[in-house]
């Protein structure tokens, strides 16, 4: 059996983090792509479909769109702050 290692081929996808102020407008984001699943936003909690089931976000946590598989998924700030890097549109690879 031949085992190889391959490194994952970084991507840019959207983030916004949740204030709880900005609800409406995540719901909404969240919301416009996901037309068939109804997204609920409170001051303190925002409930995001995602394929792996409903995740619950709290105040601070990250909600990340892919558009190359049209997914949404949430993480939390102290994940975000380790495991990605922000980056400017010139470094998406992904633009044309």
């Amino acid at each position: 059996m031949d085992i190889k290692k391959l490194e994952l081929i970084p991507r840019v996808i959207e983030a916004v983090q949740f204030t709880g102020d900005n609800r409406e407008e995540l719901r909404t984001w969240v919301q416009d792509a996901l037309a068939f699943q109804q997204v609920t936003a409170t001051p303190e909690r925002l409930y995001l479909p995602t394929v792996a089931g409903m995740e619950v976000l709290e105040v601070g946590d990250w909600v990340f769109y892919d558009r190359m598989d049209s997914t949404f998924r949430g993480a939390t700030d102290a994940a975000v702050q380790v495991h990605y890097r922000e980056v400017e549109a010139s470094d998406d690879p992904q633009e044309v």
